[in-house]
């Protein structure tokens, strides 16, 4: 479960080749003296010549496959396109959920220290397939390889982090202990990194071919959501301050000063697809939205009732979602903020997820006593 305790402006990402420490003294008085215009166009021109791909800059016509009004359309009728996997293997509340790269396996986990894989049945609806075994606490994440769609990490409160094979016979096939229990896992764009993050604010990044400790940094603030950028130029934390801190992808020291983003502990944290931006959940019942490359937020959504547990984007980046105790849980429109559809949970929602080729989201949320999972999309 999610840590929960009572809780500017602009930063430059720089190349993470070059020493992650702040800039120099002499730069922060320069860039002081001026306009904040000018220092964005000097920031902007001084990145580009490092790393251009990094630098590009965000435009929303851009990164859309359909414009408001189509999507309006696609959703007008979701309500036929629901289904609920009432018989999802779980007897206790659910944390993770998550499909894998194709789309073809949804992973759920949780308090009942279970971690099932659903798949298709013969009318194409998602049901319980695999049941794994093997945690002796609660199961608080789950997260497919990026490339191999039957490989699977878990990080649970028991102080280990599991890798299974859900196709495999022996399906357990790395189990790694850690100091304490593990409330996240993230892994690297090319598979051969695991983060993990536990309850004493210690995030580890695991070597996924050797299982050795690369990195071990000890945070001094509470460190809840983690996640590389789409190209690995970022490791990005959220924390207990309402913060977001900015970090080297490999040594974990800091580019850039932290980033203001909440008035209380930020908790969650999903980059797009497209990778032009990134949303943050916290305890303040909002969601900020950020140019990944700019590093501005530039759109605050505060239509929710409470807490911001987990944050998904459509896999197109036009759709988000945000996990909170309110009865239902909307589809937002990314670039106009407008709802397109509200799926009706009865109680709070516990996580999101969306397939990675269609507008399809699967949630976590109660249903009377049971958990549940429903699926919205085609």
């Amino acid at each position: 479960m999610h840590k929960v305790r009572p809780g500017t402006g602009m930063a430059v990402l720089r190349d993470p080749h070059k020493s992650p420490a702040h800039l120099d003294k002499s730069s922060q008085v320069y860039a002081l003296s001026l306009s904040l215009s000018q220092f964005i166009s000097l920031s902007l021109s001084l990145s580009l010549s490092l790393n251009s791909s990094l630098f590009s800059v965000a435009t929303f016509h851009h990164t859309g496959k359909m414009n408001l009004q189509e999507l309006q359309k696609l959703y007008a009728n979701a309500e036929s396109r629901t289904h609920a996997l009432r018989s999802n293997g779980h007897s206790k509340t659910i944390h993770g959920l998550r499909f894998n790269a194709d789309g073809t396996l949804l992973a759920s986990s949780g308090i009942d220290k279970l971690v099932i894989v659903h798949e298709p049945g013969t009318n194409g609806q998602f049901e319980e397939a695999v049941k794994l075994e093997g945690h002796t606490s609660a199961v608080d994440q789950v997260a497919f390889h990026p490339q191999n769609t039957n490989i699977l990490a878990s990080a649970s409160d028991d102080k280990s982090v599991k890798l299974w094979d859900v196709r495999a016979k022996q399906r357990e096939t790395t189990s790694v202990t850690t100091d304490d229990g593990n409330i996240n896992l993230k892994w690297h764009p090319d598979c051969n990194l695991l983060a993990v993050g536990n309850r004493s604010d210690v995030i580890t990044l695991f070597d996924t071919r050797t299982w050795q400790a690369l990195t071990t940094k000890q945070y001094e603030i509470e460190v809840n959501g983690l996640s590389w950028n789409n190209d690995a130029t970022g490791f990005f934390l959220t924390t207990g301050r309402g913060s977001v801190r900015v970090l080297h992808p490999e040594t974990l020291e800091p580019l850039c000063e932290d980033l203001t983003a909440h008035t209380s502990n930020c908790l969650s944290i999903e980059f797009s697809p497209c990778g032009r931006y990134f949303a943050t959940g916290s305890a303040d019942a909002t969601v900020s939205l950020f140019d990944a490359h700019e590093l501005i937020c530039f759109r605050t959504h505060n239509s929710l009732d409470g807490v911001a547990r987990s944050i998904g984007f459509s896999y197109d980046g036009d759709v988000f979602a945000a996990c909170s105790p309110q009865d239902h849980l909307d589809l937002i429109h990314t670039e106009s903020d407008a709802v397109l559809h509200s799926i009706k949970t009865g109680k709070e929602s516990n996580a999101v997820t969306w397939h990675p080729t269609k507008h399809m989201v699967a949630l976590a949320h109660s249903d009377s006593s049971l958990p549940a999972i429903k699926i919205v999309g085609s």
